[in-house]
């Protein structure tokens, strides 16, 4: 019940996250990087211990936030959903996390964000393609997954999708030289 709700107001949450959340955030990192640069040189999440621990850029930016991010969320949509369904539950958090992260990264990239959540982003320390590269595999390899344990929802969960990275484009301020 609670991932058919999930799902069928994914649009919705996805909406409200970028324009409430991301105005919010980029705003603070402006103020931030205006305050003192050298936040920029701390390239670690508070919760690694190096940049050797973090072997990707996906799990660079998982330290930054921690799993299961919608946690406190979905229990306010359903505080009996962890008891009554652990498996399902594991899997929306999963979904929600690994759609939500991927979609971070690659904004990032395509804004050239110096900082997320105070540290540098992961394409500041990892590169750009790696970062794209694995940021899609993450969603890939979670609509892979979604489409074996809940295939009647793969339709929703892809034009949900589509209607994430169709908010994520940019006009061009000039016409591509060709």
């Amino acid at each position: 019940m609670l991932l058919s709700f999930v799902l069928s107001n994914f649009s919705f949450v996805i909406k409200a996250l970028r324009f409430i959340v991301k105005p919010i955030s980029s705003l603070l990192a402006l103020v931030l990087w205006n305050q003192e640069s050298r936040f920029i040189e701390s390239t670690t999440p508070s919760k690694a211990k190096n940049l050797e621990d973090i072997r990707c850029p996906y799990e660079y930016v998982v330290s930054a936030y921690g799993r299961n991010h919608f946690k406190g969320i979905v229990r306010v949509l359903d505080p009996d959903f962890e008891r009554r369904d652990p498996e399902l539950y594991a899997l929306v958090l999963e979904i929600m996390d690994k759609i939500h992260f991927g979609a971070i990264m690659v904004d990032d990239v395509a804004d050239n964000s110096m900082l997320r959540k105070g540290v540098s982003a992961a394409h500041q320390i990892y590169g750009s393609s790696e970062t794209i590269n694995r940021a899609y595999l993450e969603i890939l390899n979670t609509v892979k997954k979604f489409a074996t344990v809940k295939p009647s929802y793969i339709l929703l969960l892809l034009n949900n999708l589509a209607e994430i990275h169709q908010g994520m484009l940019r006009k061009p301020k000039h016409p591509p030289n060709i």
